[in-house]
């Protein structure tokens, strides 16, 4: 009797086997009739997707993923991506012929395809689909570069992150084709472009942790050097490592030409009451170049600071030199000249002296004063709209040369005054 009940459970489990391997060619099947060739002007043929059919095939192959029953496991995964790609196709041709798509359909089907490719190549012992998926699968890649650029159109940080993210790692996500050379040296598009991509993004989100892992690569993109060392130096500032902020800060003032890492770790020194390592800070960017403008005007703005103008005007002369249209030195230089002049005036009333030795020394700081004048009327030239930058410094100017009418004028520009 038990041999008999052994042989009807052998028979209903070969029966049952059977039923999911008829599944997966009825579905085959179902996929194969959803593609119709339509005709249009001019006799070109395109491919028409009939999407009830296709939908019919995925619904029909299912039970055959899900029941443990199914003998040929490769070739149902295998045919569950190409019904997820039949499905994704009709999106991606609308978002090359630049009209409305479903963005996220693209993508959930996408997604869904490379895991129905990666499990046939985990059970394709014969490896009877290799061959097919791996050239699917090297073509996809930029299908997620495509997907992060329409998601980043959207506003969709986070996602376009993750599709960006998914470019990047593509070759570790697909064992498939982790050695194919079209993974590790794609032509297509550069690793370096779509790792600044992803770090916008995760900047976007303040995802600070994000933007310092993709910094080395992201610095390799030649195209925009400047926004990938911004988003740095901000993600370190964030998170409070100074240290690192401080060293990347000087690293890319002396390797780029952008002024901005210079002049925020001289703000960031001047606040900290760091005036040593400020100017050692200036010294360095003058010994790879004496030309660096806002290494001059940095200096002379620390030597200003510690109460040495005629110091620091020679620097600020140099930084006129390099930029004649740089307003904040040609002030900076006319104040020179007047803490010159008050620092002369200070004295007189330490020294004993005649009215005639008296009468020289007031003739000095007149002087002093006269050389300045050029300077601030510059910046008033460049900057005629803001006399809230230089009407005070020119009121003073003009009332120790007792030039009182223009004095007047001055003070009626003053804010608040």
């Amino acid at each position: 009797m038990k041999k008999v009940l052994c042989s009807i459970a052998l028979l209903a489990t070969v029966g049952a086997v059977n039923a999911q391997d008829k599944l997966v060619k009825k579905s085959r099947a179902l996929l194969d009739e959803s593609v119709k060739v339509v005709e249009l002007e001019g006799g070109v043929k395109k491919n028409s997707f009939d999407i009830q059919k296709i939908e019919e095939a995925h619904a029909v192959l299912q039970p055959a993923l899900t029941s443990g029953q199914t003998k040929n496991m490769a070739m149902a995964w295998d045919l569950q991506g190409d019904i997820y790609q039949r499905i994704f196709a009709p999106e991606l041709d609308k978002a090359a012929a630049k009209e409305p798509f479903d963005t996220i359909k693209l993508a959930e089907n996408l997604m869904a395809c490379l895991d129905a490719y990666d499990k046939c190549y985990e059970v394709d012992a014969k490896q009877e689909y290799t061959q097919k998926n791996k050239g699917n699968l090297c073509n996809f890649r930029d299908y997620h570069a495509y997907l992060g650029q329409f998601f980043y159109q959207g506003h969709k940080y986070e996602e376009a992150g993750k599709q960006f993210a998914k470019w990047l790692s593509y070759g570790k996500d697909h064992k498939m084709v982790e050695n194919e050379p079209a993974i590790l040296n794609p032509t297509t598009m550069e690793p370096a472009q779509i790792a600044y991509f992803a770090m916008l993004m995760a900047n976007q989100l303040k995802d600070y942790d994000k933007v310092i892992a993709l910094k080395d690569m992201a610095l390799e993109y030649k195209e925009d050097g400047e926004t990938p060392r911004k988003c740095v130096l901000l993600a370190y500032h964030e998170k409070g490592d100074m240290d690192m902020w401080i060293k990347l800060s000087k690293q890319y003032a002396k390797e780029t030409s952008d002024e901005t890492y210079a002049q925020n770790l001289l703000a960031y020194y001047l606040n900290k009451g760091q005036k040593d390592e400020a100017l050692a800070f200036a010294d360095e960017l003058l010994a790879i170049n004496p030309d660096n403008m806002i290494a001059n005007y940095l200096k002379g703005t620390v030597l200003m600071d510690n109460e040495k103008p005629m110091e620091a005007l020679v620097y600020f002369e140099k930084t006129i030199e390099v930029d004649p249209e740089y307003v904040d030195a040609y002030l900076q230089a006319g104040v020179c000249h007047t803490r010159e002049g008050n620092r002369i005036n200070n004295e007189l009333s330490n020294k004993k002296m005649t009215k005639a030795q008296n009468d020289a020394e007031i003739e000095k700081v007149k002087d002093c004063y006269r050389k300045a004048k050029p300077f601030v009327e510059k910046a008033m030239e460049l900057q005629p709209d803001k006399p809230e930058r230089w009407a005070a410094i020119m009121s003073n100017i003009y009332y120790v040369l007792g030039e009182k009418e223009k004095q007047a004028e001055m003070d009626a520009l003053i804010p608040n005054n």
